[in-house]
């Protein structure tokens, strides 16, 4: 595909996410979720963009702007019914924020926060705020399976691949694009074409969930993601059963055929980018090894945090890990990072979002199971947030972690109207928040 062509299509998607951000304002949630994979698109395709890395975080920062103006106008209230988990998130960050005053290398934190928080304010603060109820989160989901089924086939199919990731620049073979990121779009496309089952022309819509499914698989597998292949397959299993009714013959139909096009795109998988390729990567000697370098890593921070009393507490300081005379990077183990760098203080809001997500994911399961659509929408979001969870546990940072807490604060601003309406006893579609204005109810 010519450079030309490629551009276009870049444009030609932000276009399109733009405009279903002016006309259903959740479509933000699908373009934050495509971020990544759209800015890996323009810079292995564009020289241009490959210089100028931030233009497309402005622009889906901008069209997250849009949707939030568009929302207003159609008098959604925007700042009502914030679950107080947005509180605790805010508060860890904050905490986070100040720990740089203790931290042992400054030098290197600052720039990493310079680096992060337009993701921050993006993806936790603007996004959750257009996402009110099962209406909104079924719109923007199905977005995703349909503009990140289109941009996983694009990457498959017509990415300039090197190794794991896409080459920058058409004729470099010595930097690659960041591959995890792949895998990560990857995994919230795969879980939410293989859960969600949409409204109208389900018949249609099938065939096309199952091709997105086995698409995103295989883009995990040629990223080289084993950790993310693995969270994938264990989100779909555990929502599975809130999606389908398993004990109906048409729920063991369709888990038997979501099954089958998992084992085919893993088989397909294995004998196009392992086989012959990378068959050490994906070895159990070379897995248990980079597990146990892992282990070192937060053994290492760990060990550190526990030598002084106040650290115990308070915690070494947002990125100390990076301090050379630690680890020189992050530990690959957020929950264990912040145990280290943000103490027992920071580690016990952690905590609190993890616990409040999970227990909102049950809340909200329980509640929708009599909605035959309202499931399928509380599967497919909580198979996203257990993804981002698992994975948590095996790469990035907390800065980083911007998915994780956007999806737990998606979790638990859906329980709301999920549980009034089954308390209620309404319908499905009567289901949504009444308009209220834009500044009531702030701590709801």
């Amino acid at each position: 595909m010519s450079g030309a062509v490629a551009l276009m299509i870049y444009f030609a998607m932000l276009g399109v996410l733009t405009v279903g951000a002016f006309l259903r304002p959740p479509t933000a949630l699908a373009a934050v979720n495509c971020i990544f994979g759209l800015k890996q698109w323009g810079q292995s395709t564009n020289a241009w963009l490959a210089q100028h890395t931030p233009v497309t975080n402005i622009i889906v920062g901008a069209l997250v702007l849009c949707a939030i103006v568009s929302a207003t106008a159609r008098h959604r209230c925007f700042l009502c019914h914030i679950p107080k988990v947005t509180w605790v998130i805010c508060a860890l960050l904050l905490y986070s924020l100040s720990s740089l005053a203790w931290t042992p290398r400054p030098d290197l934190a600052a720039p990493l926060w310079a680096q992060s928080y337009p993701y921050m304010v993006t993806f936790i603060v603007l996004v959750p705020l257009v996402v009110h109820d099962t209406d909104d989160l079924r719109a923007a989901l199905n977005w995703l399976v349909v503009l990140g089924g289109f941009l996983t086939l694009l990457l498959l199919i017509f990415g300039h691949w090197g190794t794991r990731g896409l080459m920058l620049g058409a004729n470099s073979m010595e930097e690659e694009t960041n591959p995890l990121a792949l895998a990560g779009l990857g995994g919230s496309v795969a879980v939410t074409a293989m859960l969600l089952r949409p409204r109208r022309l389900s018949r249609l819509m099938w065939p096309l969930r199952l091709l997105v499914t086995g698409a995103a698989l295989l883009l995990i597998v040629r990223s080289g993601s084993r950790g993310q292949l693995l969270a994938v397959v264990i989100a779909i299993l555990a929502m599975l059963p809130v999606s389908l009714r398993m004990t109906s013959l048409n729920g063991m139909i369709s888990a038997a055929i979501g099954a089958l096009v998992v084992a085919a795109s893993l088989g397909y998988g294995y004998s196009q980018y392992i086989a012959g390729h990378d068959v050490e990567r994906w070895s159990r000697s070379n897995s248990a090894a980079d597990t146990t370098v892992r282990f070192q890593m937060v053994n290492k921070l760990l060990a550190t945090w526990q030598t002084d009393g106040p650290s115990v507490l308070f915690g070494l300081g947002n990125s100390a890990s990076w301090d050379p005379k630690i680890n020189g990077i992050y530990p690959h183990n957020v929950p264990m990072e912040v145990l280290g760098e943000e103490g027992l203080v920071g580690f016990a809001l952690y905590l609190v979002v993890c616990g409040n997500a999970i227990v909102a994911l049950f809340r909200a399961a329980r509640a929708s199971m009599t909605r035959g659509d309202d499931r399928t929408v509380v599967a497919a979001l909580g198979a996203g947030f257990l993804f981002f969870l698992f994975i948590s546990f095996k790469q990035g940072n907390m800065l980083g972690s911007v998915e994780f807490f956007m999806y737990s604060i998606l979790m638990a601003r859906l329980t709301i109207p999920l549980q009034q309406s089954a308390r209620a006893g309404l319908a499905p579609a009567e289901a949504r928040l009444p308009p209220v204005a834009p500044f009531q109810n702030l701590m709801r």
